[in-house]
């Protein structure tokens, strides 16, 4: 009986709701998010679609051509 607790318990969900700033409108830039969100694109972009040469320039254009990096990198 413990052990099914432990199974319902850990199946249970740790929030009831997430809140994702995808557009920098939840928190101020003092924040740092918008930089450390900036910088793992960056990395998700060299290391995983091994682009090597300028990502910062790439993220720019992505970003002011189709409103986010991300979108640009769909």
């Amino acid at each position: 009986m413990e052990y099914e607790d432990q199974i319902n318990r850990a199946m249970d969900p740790k929030y009831e709701c997430l809140l994702f700033d995808l557009d920098d409108t939840l928190y101020p830039l003092t924040s740092g998010i918008s930089s450390e969100v900036t910088k793992n694109i960056q990395e998700y972009m060299i290391k995983k679609l091994g682009i090597k040469d300028n990502v910062p320039e790439l993220c720019v254009s992505l970003y002011k051509h189709y409103g986010t990096t991300m979108a640009g990198l769909k």
